[in-house]
């Protein structure tokens, strides 16, 4: 979705790219396995409020990254955050490819300001619903749009890092393509798992730097996304005020639980209150959904290593707290790895 050519379909292999307040992750997929992660981290507020404030910075540390960890595979898919892109689920009448092309703008009515012509639009067909005698009705569609300014900014940034922008889609796409991969392998069951059903319903729990966002997605088809104002940066700070010292040394005492640092006062607290919205989000997600049947949360993020964060959110939960290892292709870099960086491996799933 969002920005793709002919090249982007023939490739075999794609450098998925998602840029984070914290980390900057890659990961190289040939559509069914992962064969290369590399996470660096990114400079403080290089990435504020969801934006790059420097593109040029922003391509020399890509460009290093690249070079760093040698990664040939110059097609790249890139996850688009909340800022740069507007997505909308809706229901429309049964209508060609060409007339919905045309009615997607109109959708964004209430949310664009400027002309059409200065976004690209892109959709995806959740779902079909058909009357009594099999004809087509209805259609469930994820529609998005984005700034042409956004893609075209993007698309010289990585071009200056050697890698080439063949498809651009938000971040509940790469949710998506996992979902879609994890079926397709495991839907016949097999190797001790049971079958899994492509109507399951799936939440996904990312503990990124600036904040925590909840992803669900109720019969396998994506429905909404939750933040929780904390992330892992708000316990770096705790940890630099309980002890005193720069914050990026707070950064490293938490990472390494230096002194306990995991488990002062302040962190508990706030391991309590990411702990209290989560287990709000998922009671009202039943409450919305009562023939839900969401059984676990996956979770993954910057912040997924801290495990008296994990042993606190699963204190709160009534369902399972799982690495969201369980549901990823094939990859032979380390669980830490591949957990810090499902979007970027999920928008390289094509």
């Amino acid at each position: 979705m969002g920005h793709r050519g002919k090249e982007a379909r023939m490739a075999k292999a794609y450098t998925g790219v998602d840029i984070g307040t914290g980390h900057l992750k890659l990961a190289v997929c040939d559509g069914k396995a992962v064969s290369q992660i590399a996470i660096e981290e990114v400079p403080d507020n290089l990435v504020k409020d969801g934006r790059i404030t420097s593109l040029e910075t922003m391509s020399e540390l890509l460009r290093d990254a690249v070079r760093k960890h040698r990664i040939t595979a110059k097609n790249c898919a890139l996850v688009l955050h909340a800022r740069d892109v507007y997505t909308r689920r809706i229901s429309l009448p049964a209508m060609t490819v060409d007339e919905l092309k045309l009615n997607l703008p109109f959708e964004f009515r209430d949310y664009i300001a400027d002309g059409k012509d200065k976004y690209r639009f892109d959709y995806a067909i959740l779902g079909t619903s058909s009357d009594e005698a099999g004809n087509l009705q209805d259609m469930d569609v994820l529609a998005v749009a984005t700034p042409v300014e956004t893609i075209d900014a993007y698309g010289d940034m990585l071009r200056r890092a050697g890698l080439k922008l063949r498809i651009a889609a938000p971040d509940i796409m790469a949710y998506a393509n996992i979902i879609s991969q994890y079926v397709r392998r495991h839907a016949a069951g097999g190797d001790g798992m049971p079958a899994v059903s492509a109507d399951q319903d799936f939440c996904f729990l990312d503990i990124g730097s600036a904040n925590t966002k909840v992803y669900l997605f109720p019969e396998g088809k994506y429905e909404v996304t939750r933040s929780i104002e904390f992330g892992a940066l708000s316990l770096a700070s705790a940890v630099a005020d309980h002890f005193g010292v720069d914050f990026n040394l707070a950064k490293a005492y938490l990472a390494n639980d230096y002194e306990g640092a995991q488990t002062i006062q302040p962190c508990l607290d706030l391991y309590e209150r990411i702990g209290i919205e989560l287990a709000r989000i998922v009671s009202f997600f039943n409450f919305n959904y009562p023939n839900s049947q969401l059984n676990t949360v996956h979770y993954c993020g910057s912040g997924s290593g801290i495990a008296p964060l994990l042993h606190a959110l699963d204190e709160h939960l009534a369902i399972d707290l799982v690495d969201i290892g369980a549901m990823m292709p094939y990859s032979p870099a380390v669980a830490d790895q591949v957990r810090i960086c499902p979007a970027a491996v999920g928008i390289a799933l094509q």
